[in-house]
């Protein structure tokens, strides 16, 4: 059943996802072994929702067809055609890739709660509310698969440079660049921002107007910039413009406003600038940008609750935070560019 072009049943799975952290959080469930229940079916809330509704998007059979095929012809990235070769092998179509969507989404929110485990458990709830009000939960686990499972592996590895552990993360970044070359600019991103805190107000503010320089450079030397950027010549991007404004303000508001007594709210906050300054190398370039902007999205439920927590706004005002989030949610989860995408 649709109402108004969207699957109602959709619609209301994730509303009645959002509405258990209210439920749990008001019957003051916290600290407890409780929680560590709530937390746990929040994720598996996570993972059957990619089980049942993932599978159908724009590019699900592109990837399909693709799974037939010998993994090891595939010039890049085969650690991800190796792994939909091998579900391929074993599941009916589409399956592999509800599997695949179900993982990404499952290690992005261990990695969620994980990170913010070290404050409090509470705080992982609260991580993963803000999950499925993310654009990229949608765009990434639901249609760009491979970049999905890079960026929740990436994820996966920053609760090991969370720990001291660099070289796990680098390995896992590695990892996670078989799977999607372009991940490797989120590690990038969150190398900068820890080692290179202070000068991320510099490159945010000088990264949008590369893109232009350096196409006019170009071009004045007879070299065209679209010819070595993939999607570089797509101008499907309909909000290409407003997510610069909203992701490059949010960046400016959360450096001001972060705490400069805490090293790990001001590594988060410096590598979700770097992470929007390196998207804003490709403006020009709508959906190039774009798709590098969906990285940064997955930086923002644990930034924007260590924020809010430390602000008490989180506490003192989540029922109102609620309701705010879940008209958004409303709008997020119904509006046609997603329905559209994941194949509905």
């Amino acid at each position: 059943m649709t109402v108004l072009g969207v699957p109602a049943d959709l619609t209301i799975y994730l509303l009645l996802v959002q509405t258990l952290p209210l439920i749990f959080i008001k019957w003051q469930v916290t600290e407890s072994q409780y929680l560590q229940h709530a937390i746990a079916l929040q994720i598996l809330l996570f993972l059957l929702f990619w089980l049942v509704w993932g599978g159908y998007s724009i590019d699900a059979w592109r990837y399909l067809t693709r799974f037939d095929r010998d993994p090891l012809r595939f010039e890049e990235e085969q650690l991800f055609w190796m792994v939909g070769h091998g579900l391929g092998r074993v599941l009916l179509d589409p399956w592999p890739l509800k599997v695949l969507s179900a993982i990404a989404a499952g290690l992005f929110a261990y990695a969620t709660a994980e990170f913010l485990k070290r404050y409090t458990q509470s705080l992982a709830y609260y991580g993963l509310f803000l999950i499925p009000l993310l654009p990229a939960f949608y765009l990434t686990f639901g249609n760009a698969i491979r970049q999905g499972l890079a960026a929740s592996i990436v994820m996966v590895g920053l609760v090991r440079l969370q720990r001291g552990q660099l070289g796990a993360f680098l390995s896992l970044g590695l990892i996670a660049f078989f799977f999607h070359q372009t991940s490797f600019l989120l590690v990038l991103a969150a190398l900068l921002g820890r080692f290179q805190t202070r000068r991320m107000p510099l490159a945010l503010l000088l990264a949008p107007l590369m893109s232009f320089i350096a196409y006019q450079i170009a071009a004045f030397y007879g070299v065209n910039l679209s010819e070595h950027i993939r999607y570089a010549d797509y101008d499907e991007g309909a909000f290409h413009w407003a997510k610069f404004v909203v992701a490059y303000g949010l960046a400016w508001v959360l450096w001001w406003v972060h705490d400069e007594n805490d090293a790990e709210i001001g590594w988060l906050t410096a590598s979700y600038g770097y992470m929007v300054a390196v998207s804003s190398l490709l403006l020009r370039y709508e959906v190039p940008f774009e798709r590098m902007l969906l990285y940064s999205e997955f930086l923002l439920p644990a930034l924007l609750v260590l924020t809010l927590f430390r602000r008490k706004i989180l506490v003192e005002h989540f029922v109102r935070l609620w309701a705010v989030s879940v008209i958004l949610g409303l709008a997020l989860w119904t509006h046609p560019s997603i329905v559209s995408t994941l194949g509905y």
